[in-house]
């Protein structure tokens, strides 16, 4: 069974940035046993917003 999808609605809907797991806990100092947590809870490929809600907590940078 065939159905008819009207494409102008499918355009419409804005993609969302999609971040490599890997680069972003190199990029964020994450422990390689925290990062191994990520990638096993998001898989190579997450939102931003996954990234950011799942992450440990950052460190205090103190002078």
């Amino acid at each position: 069974m065939f159905k008819h999808i009207n494409d102008q609605k499918l355009n419409s809907q804005p993609h969302q940035p999609v971040f490599d797991v890997v680069e972003h806990c190199i990029r964020h100092s994450i422990s390689s046993k925290d990062q191994g947590k990520l990638l096993s809870l998001l898989g190579k490929f997450a939102s931003r917003h996954e990234l950011e809600t799942n992450a440990p907590p950052k460190r205090p940078r103190f002078r």
